[in-house]
């Protein structure tokens, strides 16, 4: 039995370095932007929630308090918006920053291979993805309670009075 001897075979594999305080910074930004889809989908579901029939009396003080009701959510659904759009814009920062430390990482290298260059752009693309579905999370959630408000307010008058049932012919 002869041995075969000859150069040893080298897989070309990735391994990833620890990640980027950029990265680990984002990720953390991420979970603060769930925390506050939470806090504000539960108060903008209170605040719906209190105002969806109003009382019979009609007295000026509810139909105010309604209105005001009506306004206060408006502006906490419109802050949904702009978490959404900060995300986004925040996502495609961090898939720049680590597209650039891949494409630095790699011109520093001799030999770069396959490997290394996929290895590396997955994993921006990991932490974008990541960013996208909360940024995804929060639009939705923007688009349900937009609808929502704008039933509310079109089921109000100007005055605060609810409105009077269309009649179909």
């Amino acid at each position: 039995m002869q041995e075969t001897v000859g150069q040893p075979q080298w897989n070309l594999m990735y391994e990833p370095a620890p990640m980027a305080w950029e990265a680990r910074l984002f990720l953390f930004y991420l979970l603060f932007a769930c925390g506050f889809l939470f806090l504000k989908s539960a108060s903008v579901i209170r605040t719906l929630w209190r105002s969806r029939k109003p009382d019979a009396s009609g007295s000026l003080q509810t139909k105010t308090e309604l209105l005001k009701d009506l306004r206060l959510c408006s502006i906490k659904v419109a802050s949904i918006k702009r978490m959404a759009v900060m995300t986004f814009i925040l996502s495609a920062l961090a898939f720049l920053d680590g597209s650039i430390r891949a494409l630095t990482a790699i011109a520093m290298e001799k030999l770069p291979g396959f490997a290394v260059l996929a290895g590396s752009f997955a994993e921006a693309l990991i932490v974008f993805a990541l960013g996208l579905s909360v940024c995804a999370a929060l639009y939705a959630a923007f688009s349900v309670f937009e609808g929502v408000l704008s039933r509310r307010k079109a089921n109000t008058d100007e005055d605060g009075s609810p409105a009077k049932p269309r009649s179909t012919p």
